[in-house]
């Protein structure tokens, strides 16, 4: 009954949303490959996601010959998918993945999955970027602008873009009191901007 009532809410959250129609979403369980794995359910189903959209396939539910009469599948955008299938890649869109495991151990989770797309940012689409670091104190900052010299120096532009970097430092780091942002062109203007900053002891940064 537990499995019915999931599948009917899922229906009841999407029958009027969906633009893909009836039977257009698999599913599929992990129990049935290796057991009810109860406080891990969540983890285990995890990895079953993850490995399928790595491999670009939906695994097959074992074991299925009838599906539960509770639920009304013929009026459902979901169906439960029997056999290994080709996970294509939507047009325009990544792999979109959901785990539900609310199991007897009372360790519930439900968690929402996208594939990775790595991002190709064009070349051309900025003259400038803005490169920002922070610290939690004036030393730390000063290490940080060396260390970040020191890789500018170093790497390849090719496989480390300044576009790339510019977003990590922006919206995949925390940021602190002290702080350091400059508006560069490409890494050598980066380097050149820091290391004088550095010779004149004082910022050219805000």
């Amino acid at each position: 009954m537990g499995d019915a009532v999931e599948i009917n809410a899922l229906h009841e959250a999407f029958k009027d949303s969906t633009s893909a129609g009836k039977a257009s979403c698999a599913l599929t369980s992990v129990k049935t490959n290796v057991g009810h794995t109860f406080a891990a359910s969540g983890l285990v189903s995890l990895i079953s996601l993850v490995q399928g959209m790595q491999q670009g396939s939906i695994p097959a539910l074992l074991h299925c010959d009838q599906e539960n009469d509770c639920v009304n599948w013929q009026d459902s955008p979901f169906y439960i998918n029997k056999q290994t299938q080709a996970w294509p890649k939507p047009a325009g869109r990544e792999r979109l993945g959901a785990v539900s495991a609310f199991g007897m151990s009372g360790t519930n989770a439900h968690i929402v999955v996208q594939g990775y797309g790595e991002a190709r940012p064009d070349a051309d689409a900025a003259s400038y970027y803005l490169l920002v670091l922070s610290a939690k104190t004036e030393a730390a900052l000063a290490e940080r602008i060396s260390d970040t010299v020191a890789f500018l120096q170093t790497a390849d532009p090719s496989a480390a873009p300044l576009a790339h970097i510019s977003h990590t430092l922006l919206v995949g780091r925390h940021h602190f009191h002290y702080r350091c942002a400059i508006v560069v062109r490409d890494s050598a203007d980066a380097v050149a901007i820091w290391q004088d900053r550095a010779v004149q002891k004082h910022p050219r940064c805000c």
